[in-house]
């Protein structure tokens, strides 16, 4: 095992160390700003494709994020019912999503209630 960065290495399934493997072989290059579509080019290049996007406002919006007060409550009460984000990720990385769910599910209901909240103050 090889150490690099906090990282573990290991030899990959064909002898090589994947990370290593990548950066001999990496090919990416910059691309030239007239090449990248606009947003709404991208989007309608996607629909075209048979994509769909999700265009309700309510979807990103944090009723909170003005309320510094009320972010520090939801970061208290989200911690003190959910695992930590480590562990969250532990059980992704594991293909176990239960954690995950139960933790996005817990903080869109402390934030609906910390906004209801503010709304009847």
């Amino acid at each position: 095992m090889y150490v690099e960065n906090n990282s573990f290495l290991f030899t990959g399934p064909k002898g090589c160390i994947p990370i290593e493997k990548m950066r001999e072989t990496n090919q990416a290059v910059r691309l030239e700003p007239h090449l990248i579509p606009t947003t709404p080019e991208a989007v309608r290049m996607y629909e075209e494709r048979g994509g769909r996007l999700n265009t309700d406002p309510s979807i990103g919006y944090d009723p909170i994020a003005c309320y510094d007060h009320l972010q520090e409550s939801r970061e208290h009460v989200f911690f003190s019912r959910n695992s930590s984000f480590a562990s969250i990720f532990r059980d992704v990385v594991h293909d176990r999503i239960d954690t995950f769910v139960t933790a996005i599910k817990s903080f869109i209901e402390i934030t609906e209630f910390l906004a209801q909240t503010e709304a009847t103050q």
